[in-house]
């Protein structure tokens, strides 16, 4: 299974891909949602496992561009946050 990881971090997205390599899966690792629409039209995936950015307009911009492409459009999509919530009581 070919997957496409966007993380910014890259110490946290090398982490995600060596876990997920490691468990066989091929991972194409990307740093932005440019590189991820470049890298998108370039090849064939079968999952997309994106970092969720403080800032939604990339991200949203990148999931409408892959859902309009035919090879995006019934494409798996899950999106991640390493985003720590105090307040949140399962935290504790």
């Amino acid at each position: 299974m070919k997957v496409l990881l966007l993380e910014p971090d890259g110490d946290f997205r090398r982490v995600v891909g060596n876990m997920l390599g490691k468990s066989g899966f091929k991972i194409v690792e990307v740093s932005s949602t440019e590189e991820a629409k470049n890298t998108f039209q370039q090849h064939i995936f079968d999952l997309a496992l994106f970092s969720i950015p403080a800032d939604l307009t990339d991200i949203i911009s990148l999931l409408s561009q892959m859902r309009s492409h035919p090879a995006g459009a019934t494409l798996p999509i899950v999106l991640m946050s390493d985003t720590w919530v105090e307040s949140d009581p399962r935290m504790t």
